[in-house]
């Protein structure tokens, strides 16, 4: 829906004049503002991805560890490790957790290879992130 609402994030601290015109087609409106910004960063990263066992056979559980890490100045909340092998239409995320700012966290997701999982070589797509935030790391595993 049309709100109205303007809305962004500034990487600079200071002030900036802003000039907001509307208009209908006939009438034109201007409003200008003074608006203060402070920098802020909000910046989640993939440390690692570790997938075990890279070779595994149809039917059997792997698992997916990874580290994320907030190199931002913000504290993130409601991050998700999801992860997902597309062409075994298989999907899992872990909980979501909280990440202060300069901090890391490591979770493990499961999943378990379909019993008839075809022979072949697969891509694995790790996505860590919250509603505002996400990175995603590729990995391969090769089902025998």
């Amino acid at each position: 829906p049309v709100t109205g609402l303007i809305e962004w994030y500034s990487p600079f601290s200071g002030s900036a004049s802003v000039t907001v015109t509307v208009t209908d087609g006939t009438s034109v409106t201007l409003q200008q503002y003074t608006i203060s910004s402070q920098a802020f960063s909000k910046n989640i990263k993939i440390a690692n991805v570790h997938v075990g066992p890279e070779v595994a056979y149809a039917g059997e559980p792997i698992l997916v560890h990874s580290t994320v890490v907030n190199n931002g100045n913000v504290d993130l909340e409601n991050v998700r490790i999801e992860v997902l092998i597309y062409d075994l239409g298989l999907k899992r995320s872990s909980g979501t957790f909280d990440l202060e700012d300069g901090r890391s966290n490591a979770r493990g997701v499961y999943l378990q290879l379909p019993p008839f999982a075809p022979s072949g070589t697969y891509l694995v797509k790790v996505t860590a992130g919250n509603d505002e935030f996400r990175e995603s790391a590729y990995r391969q595993i090769t089902v025998i």
